[in-house]
């Protein structure tokens, strides 16, 4: 994995480079003026500035290609706290993140629901092992539950899918 603070580092130095070359096109008097003091100088200034152009360009390219090549499907299989999702917790997560994350806080998923519990805090509270945690979340799912916010209707999802979304959250929630 590509780390991110490089990422950003590039994008810094990739907006610095731009900024400048406007500003040395703005000081020249526009773009004609820039082109006609490109090939009016010494050799060295004219060289110096068109590497300088094409680091920026080379550089403009190589930021988005790497991002591409360093962050592609195989990051869908990680989840916050070094977790790493089954097939079937991936598909959990997206599931969770169409209909649950509205309500419900989950780190993992980014969900910040306020009618909902917490379930970072409250499914850990449910059992030591994932087992347990998953067959409570299945049972909330199947019947729903009703707390002094709202009502989570029952049978939001049944079957796999049900049970997709305990897995995934009984893997992530507390991590």
């Amino acid at each position: 994995m590509f780390p991110a603070d490089m990422v950003d580092a590039g994008l810094v130095i990739l907006l610095a480079a731009l900024g400048l070359l406007s500003a040395m096109i703005l000081f020249q008097g526009g773009p004609r003026r820039t082109r006609e003091s490109l090939f009016a100088g010494s050799l060295p200034a004219r060289l110096a500035l068109q590497g300088a152009i094409f680091l920026a360009f080379a550089f403009g390219l190589a930021v988005p290609a790497v991002i591409i090549v360093f962050n592609g499907e195989d990051q869908a299989a990680t989840a916050p706290g070094g977790v790493h999702l089954s097939a079937s917790e991936q598909k959990g997560r997206v599931l969770f993140a169409q209909t649950c994350a509205f309500c419900h806080t989950l780190k993992a998923s980014n969900a910040v629901g306020r009618t909902g519990p917490n379930l970072d805090v409250f499914v850990p509270t449910v059992g030591s092992t994932i087992a347990a945690r998953k067959a409570f979340i299945e049972s909330v799912i199947n019947a729903g539950f009703a707390g002094r916010y709202g009502q989570m209707p029952a049978e939001i999802y049944r079957g796999r899918e049900e049970q997709e979304v305990a897995e995934y959250v009984s893997a992530v929630a507390g991590k």
